[in-house]
């Protein structure tokens, strides 16, 4: 929270609203950084190799074929 987004209460309209209301109100700079800090976080933690390999451990761990 504040990193690279804003976290809000599940199903609450009011909170949703509130953390838009503080993106709004960021100057363009931490707009900028919170953009940079989301990339980061997407390339290391969602890269296609990463992703796959996962599900390809899983399918193993699962069946116990292609070992």
């Amino acid at each position: 929270d504040g990193e690279n987004g804003l976290l809000f209460a599940v199903r609450s309209v009011r909170s949703c609203a509130e953390a838009i209301e503080r993106f709004a109100d960021l100057p363009p700079a931490a707009r900028a950084r919170w953009g940079a800090a989301a990339r980061q976080l997407a390339e290391r933690e969602y890269d296609e190799k990463l992703v796959i390999d996962s599900y390809r451990r899983a399918v193993i761990a699962l069946t116990g074929k292609g070992r």
